[in-house]
């Protein structure tokens, strides 16, 4: 028979090698680690000591965005009905008020200048001569602009002129031969760059109408017109006149527009300009026209000179 110690030692190895296996097959729980890898143990060591300082941290951020969120409702509310509403009130009134602005300056806004039909003639070596004449019906304004007369793809070169406050003027291009031999369409009368200006009253001595009165006495006495002049032994047209300068200002230049005209509509036209006009000056002027041109009834000579431009005006040196 056996005893208890002899039963206990036949199984022993059986024993050690059970435990053995179940220790290699099941993790002891209470290993240090417990099977964490070093990084790992490193993260859960910042959170177990910054846990506290974070959670603190949120709550400040969230309390942040909950205050801004707040605030962004009570500044809309505060500038909805206390700063922004009575200014846009106001609006509807300021409205009403440029649209009065508007028709006010609409109302004393210059009229359009008025410009008749343009006469167009053949000149010499195919050359065409374009004349209109236009009127400014504003007595407070006059104008600076830039004209060509067009021919549709074509057109004359831009010319620089001005008219003065209720005045008349005419407006030429002499001369003019298409590039292209073109120029059989209708010519428009195209203004470009007009600026208006009104007439400053500091400047005109508180009267427009007696200061141009004063400086605007320019005559052109008798102008004739004969086709009885021989240049060699062609007969040419010839035109004569004498300019005169009745007011007390002298000029440094004064352009000419002669317009000779048949059964009253205008079959020539040209230009020439004066130079050093004084007071009282007397200058007979004569000039022949290219070809003699018959049945002519009336010829008119147009003197312009800008009076509300200080630089026209001879210093008294020059008298």
């Amino acid at each position: 028979m056996f005893c208890q110690g002899e039963i206990v030692q036949e199984y022993a190895p059986l024993q050690r090698f059970v435990f053995s296996v179940y220790t290699h097959l099941m993790p002891n729980p209470y290993q240090v680690g417990g099977g964490f890898t070093d990084q790992e143990l490193k993260m859960a060591n910042w959170w177990a000591r910054n846990n506290v300082f974070l959670s603190r941290l949120g709550y400040i951020v969230l309390v942040g965005f909950i205050v801004l969120c707040w605030g962004y409702v009570a500044w809309s509310l505060v500038d909805a009905y206390i700063i922004s509403y009575p200014r846009e009130q106001r609006i509807p009134a300021v409205i009403a008020s440029n649209q009065r602005l508007k028709a006010n300056l609409t109302a004393h806004a210059p009229d359009t200048i008025q410009v008749s039909p343009i006469a167009n003639f053949a000149s010499t070596d195919a050359r065409r001569d374009l004349l209109t004449e236009i009127t400014n019906p504003n007595k407070e304004w006059w104008a600076e602009f830039e004209y060509q007369f067009s021919f549709g793809d074509e057109a004359t070169p831009l010319r620089k002129a001005y008219v003065l406050p209720g005045g008349q003027r005419y407006l030429t291009e002499v001369g003019w031969k298409s590039p292209t031999g073109g120029g059989t369409t209708p010519p428009e009368f195209v203004v470009k760059n007009l600026a208006w200006h009104r007439v400053d009253p500091a400047k005109v001595e508180r009267d427009y109408d007696a200061f141009a009165a004063n400086r605007l006495q320019l005559r052109t006495d008798a102008p004739t017109y004969s086709n009885e002049a021989t240049v060699g032994t062609q007969k040419v047209g010839q035109t004569t006149f004498t300019l005169q300068n009745n007011s007390a200002y002298g000029f440094w230049s004064v352009d000419l527009t002669t317009v000779l005209l048949r059964g009253g509509s205008p079959v020539a036209v040209t230009e020439m300009n004066q130079r050093l006009l004084k007071p009282g000056e007397k200058r007979p002027i004569s000039f022949a026209w290219f070809e003699p041109l018959t049945g002519i009834t009336n010829t008119i000579v147009q003197a312009n000179v800008n009076i509300l431009d200080p630089a026209v005006f001879l210093p008294p040196d020059q008298f």
